[in-house]
């Protein structure tokens, strides 16, 4: 999925194969969002400007089979997290 506006997961729980996530603005978690087969990569300024929100809301899960990246690189600020996760 790939945005020069802002990207929100609401609603409805989220299972994808694989899912790669690059907003221009932020990117929300605001349900559980999974991949079952693949990685999860979430960049919420894809293009390294001045801007970037990276929103994971309270008792959301991230959970993926082959790992996690977490992006909201700026000019000014760097966030990136990996976590390790289960195999199935």
């Amino acid at each position: 999925i790939d945005a020069v506006g802002a990207i929100t997961f609401a609603n409805n729980v989220s299972t994808f194969n694989a899912l790669t996530v690059e907003s221009n603005v932020a990117v929300n978690a605001n349900v559980d969002i999974t991949t079952d087969v693949g990685a999860l990569a979430i960049d919420a300024d894809a293009e390294n400007a001045t801007t970037g929100l990276l929103t994971v809301a309270a008792g959301v899960t991230l959970t993926s089979a082959a790992g996690i990246t977490l992006d909201a690189t700026t000019a000014r600020d760097y966030l990136h997290c990996c976590w390790h996760t289960e195999r199935r």
